[in-house]
């Protein structure tokens, strides 16, 4: 704890996998503080994104997971085999690579470095831990 009692702690969201930061307003609800916002609790964790870290993982084990993959790559092939937008994918399968980050089970890498997964933008590679 710092001044005055506030707290500094962090969590996860369970939907995009980004950090959410200790807020004065969430003083007496921290606990109960899942999502980073409206748009990620109305969204959720849907089946869909279930299957696509499930495919990351597979495509970590296979030979190309120590080079690394991308997750878009991964979430393009699910979209053309559901025949939906590629677009509407692409931002699914990049938090799902920050979730599997937050449990663990990957690591996400920009210019050849392991970056945090709630800031990284542009390309990213995707390998095991």
């Amino acid at each position: 704890m710092s001044r005055a009692g506030e707290r500094r702690d962090s969590k996860t969201c369970l939907a995009c996998g980004r950090q959410i930061e200790w807020r004065k307003k969430w003083e007496r609800s921290w606990n109960e503080v899942r999502y980073c916002g409206q748009a990620c609790r109305r969204r959720g964790i849907r089946p869909e994104d279930e299957l696509l870290e499930a495919a990351i993982l597979e495509h970590l084990a296979g030979p190309q997971g120590r080079r690394g993959i991308d997750p878009e790559v991964v979430g393009a092939a699910m979209a053309e085999a559901a025949g939906e937008d590629v677009a509407q994918w692409r931002e699914r399968s990049r938090s799902a690579a920050r979730r599997l980050v937050a449990k663990g089970m990957a690591t996400i890498q920009q210019g050849g470095r392991e970056v945090d997964p709630s800031v990284a933008r542009g390309p990213m590679v995707v390998r095991r831990p």
